[in-house]
Formats: C-alpha cells, sequence, structure tokens
C-alpha cells in the first residue's frame, strides 16, 4: 500500500512536470536565444544599442531587468513635467500573507487585484481633489520558511497634493486599517507608508524588479510555477498625473529605446539625417567557451 501509495505520488509529480515542461519548451528556447545578437552603433556618448532578438518573456531575467530599466529612464523623463505640478508623493507597499506558489493567479485574480481596486478607490474618495494620481508595480518573492510559498505585495508612489498633509493626513494604523477592510482579512496585513523627499530616487524603489535575482535560482519547482501563475498579470500600473505624463513617452515592445530608423543593413539614419554605422555582435562558440563576436570581423 505504501508503495502503491508513493508510485501514485510520484506520477503526480512526473504529470505535473509534464505539463510544465510542454508550456516552457516554447519559453525555453526563447530564453536560450534571448539576446543572443545584438547590433550597436557609436555616439558621442558611447555604443548605443539599436537592435536585438531580446525573447520578452516575462521572468527571462535579461528582459526583466531592460524593462525595469526603461521604466526608470521614462520615470526620470516624465519627472520635468511631474516637477512642475508641485505635487507632494507618498510611498506605500501593502502586503498579504503568504500564498502557496501553485495559487498564485487564482490569489490575484480573485483577492489582490479587487482588493488593491476597493483600497484606492476609498483612498481617492477621502482624499478628493487632493489626490492626483499613482504608479504602482507588482512584486513577489518566495518565501524562507516554505519553499513553495510565494509573497506576493504591491508598491505603491502616490501623488498627492501638499494640502493632504494639514487636511487629509493618514496616519500608518490607518491605511491599515483600509487595506485590512479592502482584503476582508481575518488577520492584520503589514503596511508600509513614507512622505518622498527625494522624488528623483523614489521611482528606483516602486520599479526595482518583479524577483529578487535569488529567485531565479532557488528552486526549480518554485520559479517554473511562478512564471506560469503571473503570465498575463499586469506588472506596472498607471492612474492619474502618473498616466498622463508616462503615457507620452513611447512604448517599446522591442526592449530598445531608440531614436532611429531602418535605412539599410549597413547603416542607421537618425532624425537629424545623420546616419550611423551599424556593428552586430553574435553569441558565438570560440574554443571551449562561448562570447560575443563581431559579425564580418
Amino acid at each position: 500500500m505504501q508503495i502503491a501509495a508513493e508510485n501514485r505520488k510520484n506520477q503526480a509529480e512526473a504529470s505535473k512536470l509534464q505539463d510544465w515542461s510542454d508550456k516552457l519548451m516554447g519559453r525555453k528556447y526563447n530564453n536560450g536565444s534571448c539576446g543572443s545578437k545584438l547590433s550597436f552603433i557609436k555616439t558621442s556618448d558611447g555604443p548605443k544599442l539599436i537592435a536585438a532578438n531580446f525573447c520578452r518573456v516575462r521572468c527571462c531575467p535579461m528582459c526583466t531587468s531592460r524593462r525595469s530599466a526603461m521604466w526608470r529612464a521614462k520615470a526620470f523623463r516624465a519627472y520635468p513635467e511631474l516637477e512642475k505640478l508641485n505635487l507632494r508623493y507618498l510611498l506605500l507597499t501593502l502586503t498579504v500573507r503568504n500564498v502557496p506558489v501553485s495559487r498564485l493567479r487564482e490569489f490575484i485574480d480573485n483577492t489582490l487585484s479587487p482588493a488593491s481596486h476597493k483600497f484606492m478607490m476609498s483612498f481617492k474618495y477621502k482624499l478628493g481633489k487632493l489626490y492626483r494620481g499613482y504608479l504602482r508595480s507588482f512584486e513577489c518573492t518566495q518565501t524562507k520558511h516554505h519553499i513553495y510559498n510565494s509573497h506576493p505585495h504591491l508598491h505603491y508612489m502616490i501623488a498627492v497634493e501638499h494640502e493632504y498633509f494639514d487636511k487629509k493626513y493618514m496616519e500608518q494604523s490607518e491605511f491599515k486599517e483600509l487595506w485590512k477592510r479592502s482584503l476582508k482579512a481575518d488577520y492584520d496585513p503589514i503596511v508600509s507608508i513614507e512622505a518622498v523627499d527625494d522624488f528623483e530616487r523614489s521611482p528606483l524603489e516602486v520599479l526595482k524588479y518583479e524577483l529578487k535575482p535569488a529567485d531565479y535560482f532557488s528552486d526549480w519547482h518554485w520559479f517554473p510555477e511562478y512564471a506560469l501563475q503571473v503570465s498575463g498579470v499586469q506588472r506596472i500600473s498607471l492612474a492619474g498625473v502618473f498616466r498622463k505624463h508616462f503615457n507620452f513617452l513611447n512604448r517599446d515592445g522591442s526592449l530598445i529605446s531608440s531614436d532611429y530608423d531602418d535605412d539599410n543593413r549597413n547603416f542607421f539614419k537618425g532624425k537629424s539625417g545623420k546616419k550611423a554605422k551599424i556593428y552586430n555582435f553574435e553569441w558565438l562558440e570560440k574554443g571551449n567557451n562561448k562570447q560575443y563576436c563581431l559579425r564580418g570581423a
């Protein structure tokens, strides 16, 4: 009986692994070739990446890093416009109890998303015209004590008028109670709130990463399951003044910020009309190692 039970357990595990394998095979192929071809031009500021075969898979470390860098660049480009509005900013983190990674998507759809919407609607109603918008990011980490659990949480950067601190100021305990009611939780969730003194550094906290680097390698069960669970989940969300001043910046699905247009295979022509020679690199085997090699060299 014990052997039969063990066999059934192994069979269920093998079935799940096969399901993972089938779903992740295409992503594995794309990940394996991600960034294997890069094209640069020379500029006065140094080499500039103008083309690459990034895989754009949600949990690819290289693409995740590119996305975070591009969002941070957009934040700095939007800063001069936001500065003209003379607003104040709050950094808010909303957490929940740990969730089994196999049920993460169900929790996001049925609990986290509705609760965050209800929380922000209540907050906006309380502040009225003193509320001006938010920049929100989703982050998740693997728990230390139970490797098959996940710890999802939300980071907000909220824009408010200066009068908020005199007329509608909320204590940390009020944010905590509002989040608890929004979650319909029977426990006290951890909430962090602070006023922002340095706007230029604050977006870095909100936009830094979705996963900690260690989570990519911590457990071969956890990461593939996580990748499947968050497929299609929105990582960054904008509202109010953030949506207005971020949306005027082009969103490049190729993860490359470029002011150049195709001219021919060997040159790019910038908006100024000047041509720039393209240098193409490819990840190739050289001896016993792999490295980037200049094509045509």
